[in-house]
């Protein structure tokens, strides 16, 4: 038996492979830029919720894992902090740096917090610091099409 090559079945194949090459690459590039813009997104709902202390509105945007750090937070305010958050004429505000992918599905995010208040002992009053930077892990997850923000910890000031 002779196998011979069909002209028709070789074009076909080469259409199909160079069209199915085409739409990966398009794909993931689009997929990469409209991610981005999602992670950012997630970013700047979290910060927001979590330096104005409403952490039950921050959780929306978490892992299920972190809501142990987001509800520790949450234990250790007093009327007073709360009373003094409420007050503070120059509200929190925040820059995101530059985005580190790790690779298709975590990356890591910096942030500069300007004007947050602190609760770092308990019995005592927050205190307000002027500028601080943090580090955000965020996870893409599969299952809900959608970048959450990862807690490992209470997220601390890493200074500078």
């Amino acid at each position: 038996m002779i196998i011979t090559s069909h002209p028709i079945r070789h074009r076909l194949f080469l259409a199909f492979g160079l069209s199915a090459a085409f739409l990966l690459t398009t794909a993931c590039s689009e997929y990469s830029g409209a991610s981005e813009k999602k992670l950012v997104q997630t970013v700047d709902s979290f910060a927001t919720y979590y330096y104005n202390w409403q952490y039950h509105q921050a959780l929306r945007f978490t892992t299920p894992q972190s809501e142990q750090w987001l509800k520790l937070c949450a234990s250790q305010l007093t009327q007073d902090d709360v009373d003094q958050l409420n007050q503070q004429e120059e509200r929190p505000s925040y820059e995101i740096g530059e985005i580190e992918f790790l690779n298709d599905s975590t990356a890591r995010i910096p942030l500069t917090v300007h004007n947050y208040l602190l609760t770092d002992t308990i019995g005592k009053a927050a205190r307000l610091v002027n500028k601080g930077h943090f580090s955000l892990d965020a996870v893409y997850t599969t299952a809900s099409q959608r970048w959450m923000i990862d807690l490992h910890d209470v997220l601390r000031n890493e200074k500078k």
